[in-house]
């Protein structure tokens, strides 16, 4: 192994500055890409994985808030409560209309005074 590695560094001593460079941007550019491949690239797809499931819960969560609303508004409106008003205002109503026809027939005869004052 020992014997292996000088060989190429007598290779790489025997090449130009030029050279140099690029042989040594090509190794690092080959250590970049198997830690692109093997490292970056699943972490990237978890994270674009979990963008969109973040994405679609947020949206169920918009979704439940709303409906929870909704459902606020309809448990809030006590059936009851609105019986007891409808209620209330029928007798309002009611009196007022009590009131109307005594109005109207304070001046009104009975039948039996009719009778009386037709003779």
């Amino acid at each position: 192994m020992h014997a292996q590695l000088k060989h190429w560094e007598k290779v790489f001593n025997g090449l130009l500055v030029r050279e140099r460079l690029l042989v040594a941007f090509s190794v690092f550019a080959a250590l970049y890409m198997i830690v692109e491949l093997a490292l970056l690239g699943p972490a990237q797809r978890k994270y674009t994985q979990l963008a969109a499931d973040t994405e679609t819960q947020r949206k169920q969560f918009e979704s439940l808030k709303a409906e929870g609303v909704v459902l606020t508004k309809v448990l809030t409106a006590d059936p009851a409560l609105m019986l007891k008003k409808e209620y209330e205002n029928l007798s309002v109503q009611l009196d007022a209309l009590d009131k109307e026809i005594i109005e109207l027939s304070a001046g009104l005869v009975s039948a039996g005074q009719l009778a009386s004052m037709l003779q």
